[in-house]
C-alpha cells in the first residue's frame, strides 16, 4: 500500500495511509480490491479500530491502527459503496463484505473505544418475603453481572431480554455485541455467531415473526437464506426496542415473539431483545438482564475514553464536584449513559452542567443543527437565514415526531406518511419536506431505513434515539397545550379496573405495574420546557394522572424556582393522601390490587418530589456544608411490655421461642420509617464509605472485600443450599409463594458441585464496597423505597455519620426496643394484632415481590406509629441475633 500524508494532520505523516485515494470508489471492482486489503488488516488481532474524533457525525472517517504503528484512514463514503458491493460480489465474499460493513459503520465502530461495560443482574428480581429466613439468600437480587454481555457468554443464556430505563445503554450494548461478533467471525472464529440486527419498530404485527425476519434477512444479501442460516444455528439475533413496536395489541405482539424465541427458533442460535423496563407489560418468558445505572467508576471510565487521560482529569474535576453537591436529580442524569454523553458534550464545550433532561436534549438538537448550518455543508436556501432555518426545522421535526407518536404504529414514518404532515406554518420561511429530511439526516437527528408496508418496501425515517423523538414530540405537545388543547388523551390511564387488572394472580405471580400511555417521557419533558406555564401544565396533568403530574414537577427541578414552592407543597400533600388511601372491605378483590398499584405509583412519585417527612437540610460540619435528613421519630414511653414468643407459638422461629415475660424499658424514640434511599444517598455523597471514622475495625475489613471478609456470608449461602438439596423444592416454592425463577435458581444451585457452588457464592461479593449491594439497581434505589443491600457495618456507619453531622445521637435500636416499638405492649404477633392480614404489609401474599415506598400501609402501623414494622424489609438492630 502506498504511503500518503494525512493533510488534516490527525496522525503521523510518515506513517499514514489514506486508503481510497488511490482507488476510484465509483468503480465497484476497485472497491472490491480495497475490501481485500481492509479485510487483511481486520483479520489481524492487533489491529485497533477508531472513529476520527475530529467529527463524531456519521461522515466521520474510520482509522485502523496496525501492529506496526501505521494508521490507515478510510473515507466515510466507503460504507455506502460496500453496501452496493454486497449485492454484486461473488457468493464466497458476501459474508466478509457483510461483516466488514458492521465493523466500519460509525454506528458500531465508535464503541470500540467509547463503550463502557454495563453492570446488571441476570434473571431474578428481588423477592421480598423476608420472613422466609435465608431461603432467598443471595439469589434474591439475581446473578450479578459486571458486564451484561456475560449473560450470553459466561452464563450461557442464548435467549435473553435486556431491560432498562430510557438511555440506559441497551441499544449501545447490542451495537457493541454486533461489532465484537463481526470482528471475531471475520477472524475465522467458526464458533462465533453471525450478527443480525433488527429494529423492532419495523414489526407491524400482522406477520409471523419468522416471516418478518425472513423478509428483513433478504436485505443482507447474504448467500444463505434465513432458513438455511438458522437451521445451522449460526445467527445472533439482535432485536432492538420491543417498546418501539406499535402500541396496539402490544401484549399479543410480545406473545408472538415469545413463541418464536421459545418454540420456533432452532437450537444454537442466540436471540437478544431489548425493551424499556416500564414498557415490558408482557413477558417473553426469557431470562431477564436488568441494566444497572452507572456508578462513579464507570462514569470516570467514559470520561477517559471520550477525552483521553489529560483532558479527562480536567473535565472530571468539575463534574465530580457537581456529583458531590447533593443534587440527586443531577446524579440520576449522570448515571444514565445517554445523558452522561450529553453532559460530557457540555463539559467539552465549556457549558454549565444542568440537571434537566429536556435542556440537555434541547441543547443537543440545536447544537447538531447549528453545526450543519454553520459549516457551509448546506445549500444557500438553508444557510441564508440560519436562525430562521433553525426555528423552522425545530418546528417541522416536532410535528413529525408528534405524528409518529400519535399514530401508535411504531416509531417511524414512510416518506408518503411524512408528506401528509403539515410541517410549516404560514410565514416568510418555508422549507420543503425534502430539505427538512436532508438536513435532519445530515445533522444525525434522523436516520433513514427501509420499511415494509403492505408487502411493499418503502423508504422510512426514524429518530436517531427514541428520546429524541420524545423530546421533539414534547415541544409540539406543549404548543398544543398553549393553544388550549386538552392533555387527557396523552396522560389518562384506563380507568375500568378490569382493563388494568384482568385476572387473579396465582402463586408466585408478580403484581403487574400499571399500564402506560406511551406518552409519559414526552409529557415529563414537555413539563420541563413550560417555564412560567408550569403550574397550569401540572394542574392539567394531575386531573387525570396524579403520579405523572408529580413526576413532571420533579423532572422540572422545582427547587430552582421559589415561585413553584406552593405547587410543590400541594402536590406532596395530594400524593401522600393518594399513597395512603385505603378502601375497606376490598382487600381480596381485583379492585384492591388495582388500588394498590395506584398507591405504589403515588408513593414512588412522592419520593422523586421529596417526601414531606424526609426533607434534606444543610448542616455545618468541619467547616463544610453537609446535607442530611433528620428522620421523623416516634415516642415510645417508659413501661413494661410482653417480650418474646410462647413456646407453643407455631409461627415463631425456634430461636425466638422463650417463656414470655414482662420486660421494662425506659422511654426512647425510634424512626417512623425504615431508612430510605433518599436519606442514605446523602451519606454516600458525603464520602461516608471513604471516611474510616464511621466504621468499626470489622467494618473496615468488610470494605476491603475478598473471600475472607465475607466468609460467614458465603457459608450461610452454602448452608442454605445444602438444606435445600435435602428438601422437596417444588413443595417449598408452593408453600412460600416463590416466583418461578426463584425455584429455577435453587434447582440449578443444588445441582452444582461443591466447588462450583463455592464459586457461585463467592461471585456475589465481586463488587466495589463503596455503596450498597443494590445501589446501581434503578428500581431498588429509587428515592422513596427503603435502603436494601446493606449489612450491619453499613447501618452502624450511617448512624455514626448522622450523629456527628447533626450533633444528635442516632443509633441502631436494641432488639428489645425494636420489639416493643413494633408489636406494642401486649405481645401481639403482628404490629396490628394476632391475625395476619395481607393488605396491611408488603409480603409475598401481596404479589409485589419488590420493596414498596415507605409509609404505604397506614393501617398496618404499630401501636407506637411505626410503618413497615412487618414486611417490606428486614431491619438491623444493635443486638446479636
Amino acid at each position: 500500500m502506498q504511503k500518503k500524508t494525512d493533510v488534516s494532520g490527525g496522525v503521523h505523516a510518515d506513517r499514514d495511509v489514506i486508503m481510497g485515494d488511490q482507488y476510484n470508489l465509483d468503480d465497484l471492482s476497485q472497491v472490491e480490491i480495497l475490501l481485500t486489503e481492509i479485510v487483511a488488516l481486520l483479520r489481524e488481532p492487533e489491529t485497533r479500530l477508531e472513529v476520527s474524533q475530529r467529527d463524531r457525525q456519521r461522515r466521520a472517517a474510520i482509522l485502523l491502527h496496525d501492529s506496526e504503528g501505521k494508521t490507515v484512514k478510510l473515507p466515510p463514503q466507503l460504507i455506502s459503496r460496500l453496501g452496493q458491493l454486497q449485492r454484486e460480489v461473488d457468493l464466497t465474499r458476501k459474508e466478509e463484505t457483510y461483516l466488514t460493513r458492521f465493523i466500519l459503520d460509525h454506528t458500531y465502530a465508535q464503541w470500540e473505544r467509547l463503550y463502557v461495560p454495563l453492570a446488571g443482574t441476570l434473571n431474578l428480581r428481588p423477592s421480598l418475603r423476608l420472613s422466609d429466613d435465608a431461603d432467598q439468600g443471595l439469589s434474591s437480587a439475581g446473578v450479578r453481572l459486571q458486564d451484561i454481555r456475560q449473560a450470553l457468554t459466561e452464563f450461557e443464556k442464548p435467549r435473553v431480554v435486556i431491560l432498562g430505563a430510557p438511555g440506559a445503554g441497551k441499544t449501545t450494548t447490542l451495537e457493541r455485541m454486533a461489532l465484537d461478533l463481526a470482528r471475531s467471525r471475520l477472524q475465522n472464529d467458526l464458533n462465533t455467531k453471525l450478527p443480525f440486527r433488527v429494529d423492532m419498530f419495523k414489526y407491524q404485527g400482522e406477520q409471523n415473526p419468522s416471516d418478518f425476519l425472513a423478509t428483513e434477512w433478504e436485505t443482507t444479501s447474504l448467500a444463505e437464506t434465513y432458513g438455511e442460516a438458522i437451521a445451522s444455528g449460526q445467527v445472533c439475533f439482535l432485536l432492538d426496542g420491543l417498546n418501539q413496536m406499535p402500541q396496539a395489541d402490544m401484549s399479543q405482539r410480545i406473545e408472538r415473539w415469545a413463541h418464536w424465541a421459545n418454540r420456533e427458533m432452532p437450537p444454537g442460535n442466540w436471540a437478544v431483545f431489548t425493551c424499556r423496563t416500564a414498557d415490558y407489560i408482557a413477558s417473553l418468558r426469557l431470562p431477564e438482564v436488568h441494566v444497572q445505572s452507572l456508578d462513579k467508576e464507570r462514569m470516570r471510565q467514559y470520561f477517559e475514553a471520550r477525552f483521553g487521560p489529560e483532558q479527562a482529569d480536567r473535565h472530571w474535576r468539575d463534574f465530580d464536584r457537581r456529583l458531590r453537591s447533593g443534587d440527586h436529580r443531577f446524579e440520576r442524569l449522570a448515571r444514565n449513559p445517554f445523558m452522561l454523553s450529553l453532559l460530557a458534550d457540555h463539559c467539552d464545550e465549556g457549558q454549565g452542567l444542568t440537571s434537566s433532561r429536556a435542556r440537555l436534549m434541547d441543547g443537543l438538537a440545536h447544537r447538531l443543527l447549528e453545526h450543519e448550518l454553520s459549516e457551509g455543508r448546506q445549500s444557500i436556501t438553508l444557510t441564508a437565514d440560519p436562525r430562521g432555518t433553525l426555528a423552522t426545522m425545530i418546528q417541522a421535526l416536532s410535528r413529525l415526531a408528534f405524528t409518529m407518536q400519535t399514530r401508535a404504529e411504531g416509531t417511524s414514518l414512510t416518506r408518503a406518511e411524512a408528506e401528509k404532515v403539515q410541517i410549516n406554518d404560514k410565514g416568510d420561511l418555508q422549507l420543503s419536506l425534502a430539505e427538512v429530511l436532508s438536513l435532519a439526516l445530515d445533522a444525525h437527528l434522523l436516520a433513514e431505513t427501509t420499511l415494509v408496508r403492505k408487502e411493499q418496501r418503502e423508504t422510512g425515517f426514524i429518530f436517531y434515539h427514541h428520546l429524541l423523538q420524545e423530546y421533539f414530540a414534547a415541544r409540539h405537545l406543549l404548543t398544543l397545550f398553549r393553544q388550549g388543547k386538552s392533555l387527557r388523551s396523552y396522560v389518562r390511564l384506563p380507568w375500568r379496573w378490569r382493563q388494568v387488572f384482568p385476572k387473579r394472580l396465582g402463586s408466585g405471580e408478580q403484581l403487574p405495574t400499571l399500564p402506560v400511555t406511551g406518552w409519559e417521557e414526552t409529557v415529563m419533558m414537555a413539563a420541563s420546557l413550560t417555564g412560567k406555564d408550569m403550574p397550569k401544565f401540572v394542574t392539567a396533568v394531575q386531573q387525570d394522572n396524579l403520579p405523572l403530574a408529580g413526576r413532571c414537577l420533579a423532572e422540572a427541578d422545582p427547587g430552582q424556582d421559589e415561585a413553584l414552592r406552593p405547587l410543590v407543597e400541594e402536590m406532596r400533600t395530594k400524593l401522600l393522601a393518594r399513597q395512603r388511601k385505603v378502601k375497606k372491605r376490598t382487600f381480596e378483590s381485583l379492585r384492591s390490587a388495582q388500588i394498590l398499584r395506584r398507591r405504589i405509583a403515588a408513593g414512588l412519585a412522592l419520593g422523586e418530589l421529596d417526601h414531606p417527612d424526609l426533607q434534606p437540610q444543610t448542616f455545618s460540619y468541619e467547616g463544610k456544608t453537609v446535607w442530611a435528613i433528620l428522620p421523623p421519630l416516634q415516642q415510645v414511653p417508659a413501661g413494661m411490655f410482653l417480650l418474646g414468643s410462647d413456646l407453643d407459638d407455631p409461627q415463631a422461629y425456634s430461636d425466638e421461642k422463650i417463656t414470655q415475660r414482662r420486660q421494662g424499658l425506659p422511654a426512647f424514640q425510634i424512626g417512623r420509617y425504615p431508612v430510605t434511599n433518599t436519606e442514605y444517598r446523602l451519606f454516600i455523597e458525603a464520602g461516608g464509605y471513604q471516611d474510616d471514622r464511621w466504621w468499626s475495625q470489622a467494618g473496615q475489613q468488610w470494605k476491603e472485600g475478598g473471600p475472607e471478609a465475607h466468609a460467614d456470608a458465603i457459608q450461610d449461602w452454602l448452608d442454605t443450599r445444602k438444606n435445600f438439596s435435602e428438601m422437596n423444592l417444588e413443595k417449598i416454592a408452593q408453600e412460600r409463594g416463590w416466583r418461578p425463577q426463584n425455584l429455577r435458581y435453587w434447582q440449578r444451585m443444588v445441582d452444582l458441585s461443591a466447588e462450583e457452588a463455592h464459586q457461585q457464592a463467592s461471585r456475589q461479593f465481586e463488587r466495589p464496597f463503596d455503596r450498597p449491594a443494590y445501589w446501581d439497581d434503578s428500581e431498588l434505589s429509587s428515592p422513596a423505597r427503603p435502603i436494601v443491600g446493606i449489612n450491619w457495618h453499613e447501618a452502624e456507619a450511617y448512624c455514626r455519620w448522622l450523629s456527628a453531622v447533626a450533633e444528635q445521637i442516632f443509633r441502631l435500636p436494641a432488639e428489645l426496643e425494636w420489639e416493643k416499638s413494633a408489636r406494642g405492649t401486649d405481645g401481639d404477633i403482628y404490629p396490628w394484632g394476632d391475625e395476619f392480614e395481607s393488605n396491611l404489609c408488603n409480603s409475598v401474599e401481596s404479589h409485589i415481590y419488590i420493596t414498596t415506598p415507605v409509609g404505604l400501609y397506614p393501617q398496618g402501623t404499630s401501636p407506637f406509629g411505626l410503618f413497615d414494622a412487618s414486611g417490606n424489609v428486614w431491619e438491623w438492630t444493635a443486638s446479636w441475633y
